[in-house]
């Protein structure tokens, strides 16, 4: 795809998360950064949430991918809490106006491991997404947790096939084969389709 793309990684950051687990977290969410940005105009930004949100990599940032990754691997684990409603309204707000909003196409990936705080927030956080035309793909790491499947269906795009698209990862250690697919299935997003 010759079109720019902007890509926002909002990752749950619950204590929830095993320390050895997260490590395995933030290793693919650098894979995916690296792969994101080997076109030269993509953007890539990095969110994460627990009771707060804290935007690690914003989107405008000029950083070379070592210091993106280094960004990454340096996040800490958060409370308890799991406000994926903020998280999506700060990644809508990171795609605010931008000098070449028009003809990007804008991307979030959600990696959560369980069901928010708020689902009525968070579905009026998914139709912002909608509203705004960014492509949302949901990732689900359900080893411990249930995970909300109304919040993820809410939360992704629509695909060709007009079926909503949610990638779920039952354990750990698949979480790289899962996440490639996400970010290729990213990176060939279909315009229109948000």
């Amino acid at each position: 795809m010759d079109q720019t793309q902007h890509m926002i990684v909002v990752l749950d950051v619950s204590s929830s998360i095993a320390a050895e687990n997260f490590k395995l977290i933030l290793e693919t969410v650098c894979k995916m950064a690296s792969t994101f940005t080997l076109r030269e105009n993509n953007k890539f930004g990095f969110i994460v949430y627990s009771d707060i949100v804290n935007i690690v990599i914003p989107l405008n940032s000029t950083k070379y991918i070592d210091d993106i990754e280094a960004d990454i691997r340096s996040t800490l684990l958060g409370t308890k809490g799991r406000r994926t409603d903020l998280a999506i309204d700060a990644a809508v707000s990171e795609f605010g106006p931008h000098d070449d909003a028009d003809w990007a196409i804008n991307i979030v990936i959600l990696i959560t491991t369980g069901k928010s705080d708020d689902p009525t927030r968070v579905l009026a956080s998914a139709q912002q997404l909608k509203t705004n035309k960014i492509f949302a793909l949901p990732l689900a790491i359900n080893s411990t947790q249930s995970v909300s499947r109304l919040e993820l269906t809410a939360l992704t795009s629509k695909a060709l096939n007009n079926e909503n698209v949610v990638y779920v990862v039952h354990k750990f250690e698949d979480l790289d084969l899962v996440a490639f697919s996400v970010t290729v299935h990213a990176c060939g997003v279909w315009i229109g389709n948000a």
